[in-house]
This record gives C-alpha cells, structure tokens and sequence, in this order.
C-alpha cells in the first residue's frame, strides 16, 4: 500500500540523479526496485523509461547495474507493451565497445526471449545483424534462436538462464503450482515424450474397425473407443492429456475428435490410413447410426479439408449425407463442388439433379437470391434442361404453372402426366385459385390409380373445403388415413410443410364441425395432434423457422376446437355472447402475432370462416386481401374482395359500389388504384370522391360529427377520416405538378380527415408533413409571403402527431416528427403566430417526449434569436422540473463552453434547476469535473500542448500563440496537485517545466531568443518521456486519478447515460 508512496521519489531520485551527474544512490534505488519485483507490474510505464536511460550514462558501473535490474525485472512483470523500446536500447549497448555491457544486454536479451516466447521471433534478424557485425558468439543466444525460428518450446535447460525465469519464492508464489521436480526436469520430460511418442497404426486401425457395428448403441460405443484411442495416440502432448478426461466424459472424446485424427493421420502409414476411410465409410453408409455421431463425421471431414489434409471419400456421399442431417451450409458447400466437377468434365454426374439440389438447399439456407442465380445460370446454359419443380422451389408459382402446363399437354405417358397435373395442383392451390383446383381434381379423380388418388386428396380436400363442396371433401378424406393408433400409417416422406399423417384427421375434424358432429370432431383434433407431435419436436429442435407451417397446423387445431366451442354455446345468453366476442377479439389479436404471409393468414382464416362469415369479420379479410396484392397475389385479392363485396363490379356493370359495405367499397377501390394502369386509378379516384360524400352524409354531412359503428374502420378510427386521407394522398400522386389549386384541394382533404379523426396521429402528421413541403415550395419560388402561412398549420399537425403518439405507439414513432418540430422551431420561431402555436403546442405533449432531443435543443440555447432562446430555455426549466436527471451532464457541458453566450444560457437553467435540486446540481457538477480529469490527464494535456504550441512556434513562427498555449497549463501546475497522479506528474516533470517556464518569463522580459532556445530543450525533453510513458496508461487507478470520485456513494445522480424516464436510479 505504500508503494505509491514510495515509488515517485525512486523514481526522482533517479531522474535528479541523470540532471546533475550525481550517481551516488543509484545503486541503492536499483536494488531497491529489484526487492519490489512483481510489486512493480503496473507501473513498469514509470520504472522501463527511467532504467533505460541509465543505459546511456557515461559511469559503466552504473549501465551495468541497471541492466542487471532489468534483468532481474522481465521475470516478474509483465514487459509486453515495452518490449519495443527495451529491445532497441539493449541493441545500442550490444552495438557499443564495451565487451562486459554486451555480455550482460545479451543476457537481458535471453531472459526477454524467454519471457515473450514466439513474439520475440521478429526482433531476431536485427539482433543477429548486430553479433555478425562484432563477430560476438553466445552459446545461450545461439540456442534461444535456433529453437524460436523452429517454433520450439524454449526449455530453461540451464541454470544462468532458469536464475532469469524463476521468480524467487518471497516474490512471487504459485499456490496452484505442486508439481515434483525442477522446471528443468519438467521441460527435460515432456520434450523427451514429445520426441520419442509415436503412433501406434495397429492401436487406431483397430479402435477404427467398423464392420461389426450395427444397432445404435454399437456406433456409440465405437464413436468413444475409436475418439479415446486417437487421443491417447495422438502425437500431441496436450491432446494425450485429454485422453483420461475424455474416458470420464464423453463429450469430451466428440469434442477433440477431429483434432485428434487430424494430429494421427499425418504420421500414419498409407495403408492404416486407407483402413481408417474404409471404416469411416462403413460408418456413412449404416442406416442406423446416430445423428449426433455422422454430424460429428462431416465435422472430421470439414476439418480435415480445412487443415489441407481431404479425406478421400466421394464429395457426392458427404454432400448426401450433409443434406440428410439437415447440415444444409455443409451440403452447400459439397454441392458446389460437384456442381464445378460438372461444369468442368471432371464428374459425371447428372447435370440437372445438382442444379436441383443447389436451388433446393439455397431455398432451406434462407438464401433465395442464390437459388435464383442458380436457375438464371440454368435458363443461360443450353445443355442443361430446365424443369419445372424449380420455379416451384423458388416459389414462382406462375411460372411453374405455365411450366408443368405446357409439360402435361405435351407428354403422352401416363406417369410424365400424372407428375405434370399433380405439378399443377400444388401450383393452383398455392396460388389459392380454388376454383380451377377443384374442377381439375374432380376431372382427374375418377380415373386416378390409388397411390395418385393419396398424393391429390390433401388439395383436392382444400380445394372442395374453400368451395364449399362439403360432398366432395368427404369424398376425398376417405382417401386419407384417419390416423387411429390401432392402424396408423407412418408416412417416411412428411415434410414440414404439415402434408403428413395430420391431414386425415384434420380434415374429418373439419367436416364434422361441419356436420355438427361436435364430439367426433374434438376427437380426430387430438388424434391430428399426436400425429403432429414427434415430427414437430424434431423440427423445433433444428429450426422454428422450418417448424413455422407446423406450428400453424398445430394453431389450426387449436381455433378448430375454439370454434367447436363457439359452436356450442347458448343463444340469446348475454354470458355466451360475451365469450363469443372473447373468442373474436382473441382471433383478432392473434393473428396479428403471425407471419404477414398470405398462405399462413389463409390456413387460419379458412378454420375460422367455418363459424364466422367474412362479413362478420370485414376488418381481418380486408387485411388479408391488401395482404395479397402487396405480395403479387392479385387474383386471389379480387377474388377475396369479391366474396365481401357479394358481386363482381367487373361481371356486374349495374351493381355500384352504393350496393356494398362502405368498407369494403374502399377496399375495393384501394385494390384498383394499386394493381391498375393510369385510366383505372383516375376512375379509383373518381368512384372514391363519390363514396366520400356517400359516406359523409351518412354521418351527418359534417366532418367531426360522431361515427356509428357502421362507419367505423379497424383501430376505431372513422371510415370518413380514412377515406379523406385516401383522397389526398391520391391526389397527390395524380398531380404531380402540384398547382395551387390541386394543392388546396389536398390540403382540404387532409384537414377533413384530422377534423374527422382528431385522436389520430398519422392524419395529423401528413397533414403537418404536407404544409411542411407547400412550405419549403414557396421558400423555394421565393415566395415568403406565402410560405409562412403554412408554418403554423405544420406546427399545429407535428405536436398533434407527436402527442398522438405518446399515447399509442410512444416516442420512438414520433421522433421524426418531433426533429421536424424543432426545425421549424429555429427557423421560424421569430414569429409571432409561430410563437402562439408552439405555446400552445407544448401543452399537449407530455414532457417525457422531449429527452430524446435533449442534445438537439441544447445545442440552440444560446441562438442569436433572443425569443427563441428564450422559449428554449423555458422549455428545458419544465423538463428540469420533472427530469433533472437527464438535463445536468448536458447542461453542464455547455456551461464550460467557449462561446459566452453559451455559458450563461446554460447557467441560467442550471440555477433554476438549483432552486429545487440544489443537491443534485452540487452532485452533477463534482461528478463532471472529475470525470473530466479522470478522462484527460496532466500528461495527455501536456503532451497535447506541448505538440500544439511546438507547432505555433516552429511551423508558424508564432510566439505569443505558443505561450498562449502553454501559460493556462503553468498556471495550473502552479495552484498544484490534487490527486496522486498529478503528484507523481509534478515529481516527474514538475522541476523542467518550472524551469522552461521561467525561461519563457525571462523571454518576456528580455526578448532574448536564447532563453526561447533553453526553455524549448527542456519541453523536448519532457515531450519525449511523456510520448513514451503514454502507450503504457492502458488501465487507471482510481484512487490514484480521482480519490474524490471513488468516494462517491449514495448519490442521488444517476450513472452518465443510464437515467431512463420511469426508471428507479441505484444510488450504489
């Protein structure tokens, strides 16, 4: 503890020792430091520069003794981040004419190779450079040599190098260290077994012996002997040590499998080693061993290939069994090998598999643009036949239509033809074209064998269970397996795509709901449900995203028996209406927790329109049908908003958009506008404006009256305020010109639509972001005039969004919005309309809404504006008053600024802010001081000036900019130390610096150069030191930089950046 203490004045001693050629206690000072030893670690940044200097020293005895020091130091500190410098003075001595010096820095150079190990490879040439030059020779430099450029172990064989490499046991001691037995005798030991250890090929070609594995437990058993053998025969000493520990666990044996065949195989004979792939081999191609042993086969493989060392095993086999583990990145890479021996005549394998196979595992890798690479490749190359279950890969169900189309009118044999339709019902039913899937399928049906009449049932039934041909459905589950236990099925070939054994009963299920049947259909639910369960668990295991159409047929099941409930509950009975409209709004939430995927949304939307009709549940089926258009479905969104609307507008001229729901009328229309060509939207547009005087006087014919529920939308918010909304952005988008006229027209439609829904935050902010763009066009055309009257209105719509927000979707959705404010703030807040609109704005948002901004707000305290730096400093003293926490480190940041004007704003809210926080001000304002001496040291500081004003001086030829520079740091020095750092600072460097100050004083007062010219000898000297000891200030003693910052505790300041409105700050 007292080392602090006694540590700078070694170190004065030393450096008084070095300015006035007095050497007397040096020795003592020397012996003083090696007694310290392992004490010294952290401050070898203070004790390396000092001893290095001593190496310059005319007195011999005294370089030899500071050598000798060092020496004695490397072992017991840690000398990494010095080594650098270390070496190069070492070098000099070796380099000079004293032979006795060099002997005692080549020593000192040995005991830093030993100390460094292979790092030290790098400074060898130089070093070597320097013996050849002087023709010197050193036994123990010779071996520490040979053995680093052999990346060898350096082994302490003698005892003048082990005297440099044992800690002496009063210094340092191992209490882990138990060991029998000298180091050297120890390092004798294991270089011998490393040496004379061989492999044992009888040993491993047995252990690896495969051909007697059959059962599960077989593999097992072989995956621990054979790993157990190949680490105990492993040319590695640290893998044999694993061998015991591998016998205890065995995890650890799988874990260094790879290491240790790969550590054996390169001193095994040709023939062991063709022994070993056989048996590997063996174990690929067994139908029964265990998953987690071939993963950790292709792991063997990978590794090997990666350390240049491929084991000679068919990459099509290791591709194949890569993708049968679902290990689908090794598959890739085993592909694309394939695929290049293919392009390449190396391999000759079938062009058209591994293409398939390519797109296939890129699609499972989530890595779709490479599939579509591939296919793109395929379409350019001539010799490859392209066929049509790619696009169905790739999900390009259009296309794969057209394809398996055109393939079934031109095959003739009955299996080309059946691959061709069934190609083409999965493409119809993915699409969700339910009608032309049923009537094919009624077509195929009759004459279709019994395994095709399987594979068609699951879309056959979905497609007669969207059309509602119960009949049919019940036709085609017969075909399927009802998944009763006493005659289960297990079908191999279920995918993840819920096409197993679950269809069966699912679908009864279905029909029986149907039928009413309410008892059997909760049974064929649990039955469905077994059938999900094992496959389900693998798959989650792997991955939720392949177990994600899975987790839907399990939610399926789980509405079905919801809808059984809703089923059965009582009429006219308030309590089963309440749990009626439970289960609605528990369908409403949760499918917003699904995927925004059109076949997801359809599974669960078909289940619930069993007992709810689409027009009874108009919110979620107008989701769905925008759902499909922005996914390019655009038949299937008609066809959905056909069925709400209940006709055609297209097939029936005479029915207008009056005959439909209000609803879905502009659903429709929204359908139109996105899909259709320039004459289509401006007819959307057109029908749109009649639906809003429709639906206007509906409600009253003024916007703002109350809305009844037939013409509220989703999210409660009026159907009128939506469709006003519609009508300006389209507007917008049919003029792009934007003339006056279109621009009040908009702006009218907007208005209408925050008057229609005053609680809703995105009419307001496009309304605000609106008048924000009319204003900046004005601006633009130079029109200020004008310009301005759309500023108040942009106001007014921001803090009407932003407190909209604050109350729905909180701060992060407005933070635009409220960047946007302050932009308009600054710019234009001289105004006195503006002025108004901001008052009264600040009382809508909450105050918590304004910490985001802090550092924007504050960085326009001190605006030339005298009204709004006032309205700004207004604004920080309510957000003090709630949040004084997040306003002092920013505050009192700008109150050590260097703009004046800067400063009092900021002192004047920080001593509003005193008046009911005194506490935490006086807390903020010591924390911020000694976090800014803790953050930039006196020798940062020094290091930084001197650098600044030498470059004044001697670049510019600026003398008073110089002093400038260096008389604020002088003067601190002057008011003295605070802490133990600037103690030891001043210990160092204080002496020269008082002198090259008082150098430039007398310059001052003589104007002599030659006073400039002392002063500059003695800052260069301080310059370099400090620029050395730098590099070393890795880590702070925080008792030793800021004793009053450690003292801290209890505070009622939160920690810089962790203050979160809500939040209790720990005052530990």
């Amino acid at each position: 503890m007292y080392l602090l203490h006694i540590l700078p004045s070694c170190i004065q001693v030393l450096g008084d020792a070095e300015r006035c050629n007095d050497y007397y206690y040096v020795p003592d000072i020397l012996h003083t430091l090696e007694v310290f030893g392992g004490n010294l670690d952290e401050h070898m940044h203070l004790v390396a520069p000092v001893l290095v200097r001593l190496f310059k020293v005319e007195l011999v005895d005294i370089r030899r003794r500071a050598i000798v020091t060092l020496t004695n130091l490397i072992p017991k500190v840690q000398v990494g981040t010095h080594v650098s410098a270390l070496v190069h003075h070492l070098k000099l001595v070796l380099d000079g004419n004293n032979d006795d010096l060099r002997k005692d820095a080549a020593e000192a150079l040995c005991c830093l190779a030993h100390a460094l190990g292979e790092d030290f490879t790098i400074f060898i040439p130089s070093i070597r450079k320097i013996l050849v030059k002087h023709h010197l020779r050193y036994r123990k430099w010779d071996e520490i040599e040979n053995r680093l450029l052999r990346r060898e172990l350096l082994i302490t064989e003698n005892l003048s190098v082990q005297k440099y490499t044992q800690c002496p046991p009063d210094v340092i001691s191992d209490p882990l260290d138990d060991c029998d037995g000298t180091p050297s005798e120890i390092a004798d030991e294991t270089q011998r077994q490393a040496r004379s250890h061989q492999v044992n090929d009888v040993r491993l070609r047995s252990a690896g012996e495969a051909s007697q594995r059959s059962t599960r437990e077989d593999w097992a058993e072989w995956m621990r002997h054979f790993s157990i053998a190949l680490l105990k025969e492993s040319p590695s000493p640290a893998l044999r040590t694993c061998a015991r520990l591998a016998q205890l666990q065995p995890s650890v044996g799988r874990e260094l499998f790879a290491a240790g065949f790969a550590s054996c195989w390169a001193q095994m004979s040709e023939s062991s080693q063709e022994q070993l792939v056989r048996s590997l081999k063996t174990a690929f191609s067994s139908q029964n061993i265990p998953p987690e042993i071939l993963a950790t086969l292709l792991n063997l493989a990978e590794f090997m290939e990666h350390d240049e060392k491929p084991l000679p095993i068919d990459t099509r086999l290791l591709g194949a069994l890569a993708e049968k583990c679902r290990a689908f990145a090794k598959a890739l890479h085993y592909k694309e090998m394939e695929f290049e021996a293919v392009c390449t005549k190396k391999m000759g394998a079938n062009p058209v598999t591994v293409v398939e196979s390519l797109i296939h595992i890129n699609n499972q890798l989530q890595q779709h643009e490479a599939a579509i690479g591939i296919l793109t490749y395929s379409q350019q190359n001539s010799e490859v036949q392209l066929k049509e279950s790619w696009y169905e890969k790739l999900h390009r169900w259009d296309e794969a239509l057209k394809a398996y189309t055109v393939k079934s009118s031109q095959t003739s044999g009955p299996l080309q033809n059946l691959d061709a339709t069934l190609g083409r019902m999965r493409c119809l039913a993915a699409l969700a074209r339910w009608e032309d899937l049923s009537a094919l399928c009624r077509e195929q049906w009759t004459g279709a064998e019994p395994s095709a009449r399987l594979e068609m049932a699951p879309m056959a039934a979905n497609a007669a269970w969207h059309m509602g041909e119960w009949d049919h459905m019940a036709d085609y589950v017969s075909r399927l397996d009802d998944a009763d236990e006493n005659k289960l099925r297990m079908l191999g070939n279920a995918t993840a795509s819920g096409d197993g054994s679950s269809n069966g009963a699912f679908f009864r299920a279905v029909l029986l709901v149907r039928y009413k049947k309410y008892d059997d259909a909760r049974m064929y639910v649990e039955r469905a449900r077994r059938c999900l369960a094992t496959e389900l668990a693998a798959l989650v295991l792997e991955s939720y995203e392949r177990a994600y159409n899975n987790m839907v047929r399990v939610q399926q099941l789980s509405e079905l028996e919801e809808v059984i409930d809703y089923c059965t509950l009582p009429m006219e009975s308030p309590i089963a209406d309440g749990r009626r409209e439970l289960i609605r709004n528990m369908w409403n939430e949760r499918i917003k927790g699904t995927k925004r995927n059109v076949e997801v949304w359809q599974a669960l939307l078909a289940v619930r329109e069993l007992v709810l009709p689409p027009n009874e549940d108009r919110d979620t089926w107008i989701k769905f049908a925008e759902l499909c258009w922005k996914n390019g479905r655009i038949s299937q969104a008609r066809s959905t908003l056909v069925k709400l609307l209940q006709f055609d507008p297209e097939s029936s001229p005479e029915l207008t958009l009056y005959h439909a729901h209000p609803q879905v009328a502009l659903a429709y229309l929204k359908y139109q506008y996105a899909v259709g060509d320039e004459l289509k939207r401006r007819d959307a547009f057109s029908k749109l404006q009649e639906l809003s005087v429709q639906v206007a006087t509906t409600m009253g014919n003024l916007p703002g009256t109350s809305a009844n529920h037939g013409t509220m939308s989703n999210a409660g918010v009026p159907l009128i305020a939506r469709v006003y909304l519609t009508l300006g952005s389209w507007k917008k988008a049919l003029s792009p010109a934007l003339d006056d006229d279109s621009i009040q027209e908009i702006l009218i439609s907007y208005h209408n639509a925050t008057l229609s829904a005053k609680d809703w935050g995105k009419a307001w902010h496009i309304w605000a972001l609106f008048n924000t763009e009319v204003m900046s066009r004005y601006t633009f055309r130079g029109r200020p005039d004008i310009a301005g009257k759309y500023v108040v209105a942009a106001v007014t719509g921001y803090f009407y969004s932003i407190a909209c927000a604050s109350t729905t979707k909180g701060v992060d959705d407005s933070l635009q919005d409220i960047l946007r404010l302050l932009t308009l703030w600054f710019n234009h807040g001289d105004t006195s309309e503006v002025q108004t609109a901001l008052q009264k704005g600040f009382s809508l948002v909450k105050i918590e809404m304004w910490l985001v901004v802090l550092p924007q707000i504050i960085a326009r305290i001190h605006s030339n504006n005298r009204v709004v730096r006032e309205l700004i400093q207004s604004l920080l003293v309510r957000i003090g008053k709630g949040h004084p926490q997040a306003l002092m480190y920013p505050l009192l940041v700008a109150c050590k600024s260097i703009s004046i004007l800067r400063q009092r704003a900021a002192q004047e809210v920080v001593d509003k802010i005193r008046q009911h926080s005194g506490g935490l001000v006086d807390q903020a304002q010591l924390v911020s001081k000694e976090l800014i001496r803790v953050a930039i040291l006196w020798h940062e500081m020094w290091h930084e000036a001197l650098e600044e004003a030498s470059r004044m001086y001697f670049g510019e030829h600026n003398i008073e900019g110089m002093l400038a520079v260096l008389e604020p740091l002088h003067a601190m020095l002057e008011r003295g130390d605070e802490t133990i750092k600037e103690n030891a600072f001043i210990q160092a460097y204080g002496h020269e610096l008082l002198e090259a100050h008082e150098c430039c004083l007398k310059y001052r007062a003589t104007g002599e150069d030659a006073e400039l010219t002392k002063a500059w000898d003695l800052y260069y000297h301080v310059f370099r030191r400090i620029d050395k000891q730098l590099p070393s200030l890795t880590t702070l003693d925080l008792h030793s930089v800021s004793p009053e910052l450690l003292k801290c505790r209890k505070l009622e300041l939160a920690v810089p950046g962790t203050y979160a409105a809500g939040f209790t700050t720990c005052d530990d």
